[in-house]
């Protein structure tokens, strides 16, 4: 698994970076934060991505309905992966954030929780309010996204929607076969 909890809200929102402008967290702080989250043991997880809510305020129903099915629907999309020893976990997913137009305006953490605030941009002009929260432990984490974007590209010119991704370890990953690739386990 290489940060698949967060991946995929990475994907949906178009996140990247945080930039350090002084109003705004710095990625060095965000970095130095992060470093407090407790670390994902080693192993195979399941991890869902569930869109729980759902608008476009301003579109049509048949632009919402087109939009949501775009988006994968609300129907939970499933993950398996494994995470290897030495990977960094939770901080490889902030590292990576920080790739792009993103400004932090809170990034709060302990050893099992997450707090972020930020607002990315992207090339067509597009605004991404995000608020992050969750919870994170040695064998799962439970994390919510709400976000709010506004752009040329979305029907009616804005859209919300509140991602849930859940990640639990399921056990040891499988043992890589002849060919290198590692076995998938049965449901």
């Amino acid at each position: 698994m290489r940060l698949l909890p967060l991946a995929s809200i990475l994907s949906i929102v178009s996140l990247s970076a945080c930039a350090g402008e002084p109003d705004f967290v710095s990625e060095e702080e965000i970095l130095a934060r992060a470093e407090v989250l407790i670390a994902p043991q080693p192993g195979l997880y399941r991890t869902t991505s569930t869109m729980t809510e759902f608008a476009l305020p301003g579109a049509s129903p048949q632009e919402a309905t087109r939009m949501q099915q775009r988006l994968g629907g609300l129907q939970p999309q499933v993950v398996e992966g494994c995470l290897a020893a030495g990977e960094d976990g939770f901080l490889s997913l902030v590292q990576a954030m920080q790739e792009g137009s993103c400004s932090s305006t809170r990034f709060d953490t302990s050893e099992t929780s997450l707090h972020a605030e930020m607002t990315c941009e992207i090339a067509d002009g597009t605004i991404s309010e995000i608020v992050m929260r969750g919870k994170v432990s040695a064998q799962d984490s439970r994390l919510q996204s709400r976000v709010v974007q506004q752009g040329p590209g979305i029907p009616g010119g804005m859209q919300r929607f509140v991602l849930m991704v859940e990640s639990r370890r399921l056990g040891d990953c499988p043992a890589p076969t002849e060919d290198g690739e590692t076995e998938t386990l049965p449901d």
